[in-house]
């Protein structure tokens, strides 16, 4: 009887896992809707972050555009608590780039905004958001950009807005605590104007009737845009403001040109001012 001799080969494999890790600061810089923060990428820091807190079904949207010229490549992730992305950007993309998502959760998000390798340059990051609650968009303001008499704004393209002067509205006082009347058939803005004191304050514009939206901004005595908001899916705002500079401030309410009816209506609208 013949023994066959059966020669058992052990073939081992080792498997080696490559963890690519991106250098970054070490924590997450506070941001919020309305932002616009200046940064840079170096040879050492390749990745910034960002934390925001935001609520279910809001809508944000960040736009990075690089200051350096050349061919700047980068790429901006927004990822959840739990560090799973939720949106992108193209990757490897240059020039301006922007990332529009729906919050699918209360939560605190990252925004992360990650070059390729070598890439050394500067960027401005701004946040804009739509709140799916109250329908007030709060777009990025540059303080720095707007002239002091009388205070513009230059909305991103992203919101449709038009530029807005306080030029031409009708100018009106505000009596603290007592709700102003207004009605826009067009082309009408109003320049309500209030004595401020105290540091906190409560503002309240309520659309009562009509179909046109409206964008409303408060501007500071040295005329810096303090706040911008405004009624496009809700006919009410209500926000807090903490105001540091006593004086003179405007409340300039005026119709934005966002997803606009095909039919305007004069729209009856009223503003509360109240001191906290």
């Amino acid at each position: 009887m013949k023994h066959s001799l059966v020669r058992m080969v052990c073939v081992c494999i080792v498997i080696t896992t490559f963890v690519f890790k991106v250098n970054a600061q070490n924590e997450p810089l506070p941001v919020e809707c309305g932002s616009i923060v200046e940064s840079s990428w170096t040879s050492v820091i390749r990745e910034n972050q960002y934390a925001i807190d935001l609520n279910l079904k809001d809508i944000v949207e960040v736009e990075v555009n690089p200051t350096t010229t050349g061919g700047i490549a980068y790429t901006i992730v927004v990822t959840n608590s739990l560090d799973l992305d939720i949106a992108f950007s193209r990757l490897g993309g240059e020039g301006t780039q922007n990332v529009q998502v729906e919050i699918p959760a209360l939560d605190t998000y990252r925004i992360r905004v990650v070059a390729r390798p070598g890439v050394i340059g500067t960027y401005t990051l701004s946040v804009g958001c739509t709140s799916f609650a109250t329908g007030q968009v709060i777009v990025p303001i540059d303080d720095d950009a707007l002239p002091i008499q009388p205070p513009v704004m230059n909305a991103p393209s992203y919101l449709n807005l038009a530029p807005i002067s306080i030029d031409g509205a009708i100018g009106l006082p505000i009596v603290p605590g007592t709700a102003m009347p207004g009605v826009i058939n067009q082309a009408e803005s109003y320049a309500y104007t209030v004595e401020v004191n105290s540091a906190q304050v409560q503002l309240q514009v309520t659309r009562q009737s009509g179909n046109q939206n409206l964008g409303i901004v408060v501007v500071s005595p040295s005329g810096q845009v303090v706040f911008y908001g405004g009624l496009i899916a809700s006919s009410d705002l209500m926000t807090m403001l903490n105001l540091s500079e006593q004086g003179t401030y405007t409340i300039l309410v005026t119709a934005v040109p966002v997803t606009p009816p095909t039919a305007p209506e004069p729209t009856v609208f009223q503003v509360l001012w109240t001191a906290q």
